[in-house]
């Protein structure tokens, strides 16, 4: 019986971790580089301690600047969910760029779009938000994941009586 009780814990464990893992868009082995310590308040406090580790993070696109042989995403920080998808809720912790060794075009990764990225850490880039001057973590991309945008408002239909409508 107790040998039953071992498998059937093993099982569970083994299908628990696959269905923990099949949420997520990042696939498992970007995943299992990534340091759960690096969070973007540790970041903003400084990078060097993290330099050349590998974090996960995700948020709202501010901006994209592409280059000749790069492009650069300035990205708002948002908390993720279970599935590593950027919760568009007013709570951040601030801003970090990510450079991708490609383009990436503006228009698709563009403005206000949820995006969820690992990356290296490379350390810090100085920058403006207005007139004022913001160190911005810098992190090299390893992997990302551009969200879906949604296609509205969820539809609300009320009505009583037999299922016909008039357009």
């Amino acid at each position: 019986m107790n040998l039953l009780h071992t498998i059937g814990a093993r099982c569970l464990a083994g299908a628990l971790a696959f269905l923990v893992c099949a949420c997520s868009p990042i696939s498992p082995q970007l995943k299992r580089d990534v340091n759960p310590a690096i969070t973007m308040a540790r970041l903003m406090k400084g990078t060097r301690t993290f330099e050349g580790e590998t974090a996960l993070l995700g948020g709202r696109i501010i901006k994209t600047e592409v280059k000749r042989d790069q492009t650069i995403l300035e990205i708002l920080q948002l908390p993720l969910d279970y599935q590593d998808r950027p919760d568009p809720s007013d709570s951040s912790e601030g801003r970090f760029l990510v450079a991708f060794d490609q383009y990436l075009d503006p228009a698709i990764f563009s403005e206000d779009r949820l995006i969820t990225v690992v990356g290296r850490v490379v350390g810090t880039r100085m920058g403006k938000i207005g007139e004022i001057e913001y160190t911005y973590p810098l992190l090299t991309a390893r992997g990302a994941h551009l969200w879906e945008e949604p296609y509205g408002p969820p539809a609300f239909m009320f009505g009583i009586g037999i299922g016909g409508h008039i357009h």
